[in-house]
């Protein structure tokens, strides 16, 4: 199975088992077919929630915390970092 993990700074590629560390997250794809537009949101939903918990929330955050997450810069580097590293992970194999 592919993972990817999301940290606040930096993202690494790993397949088989993750060690989390603080402010990381695992975004698991390798189950999804990412030509398929449904799945492709799918991902991208698994992207968000992994960047929300490097990023200090998650789903089960209160609304304001969430929102305040997804407006830093940990949310946005963490989330464009993941998906450069799914995209190079997927046109590796």
């Amino acid at each position: 199975m592919l993972k990817i993990l999301a940290p606040a700074a930096m993202l690494a590629c790993v397949a088989g088992a993750a060690i989390a560390a603080p402010n990381t997250a695992v975004v698991k794809f390798g189950d999804l077919n990412p030509s398929d537009p449904a799945t492709a949101r799918v991902l991208q939903s698994r992207i968000q929630a992994a960047a929300l918990k490097a990023c200090g929330a998650d789903e089960a955050s209160l609304r304001v915390v969430k929102r305040s997450a997804q407006r830093s810069d940990c949310y946005k580097q963490a989330v464009e970092q993941t998906r450069a590293a799914v995209g190079r992970q997927l046109a590796a194999n």
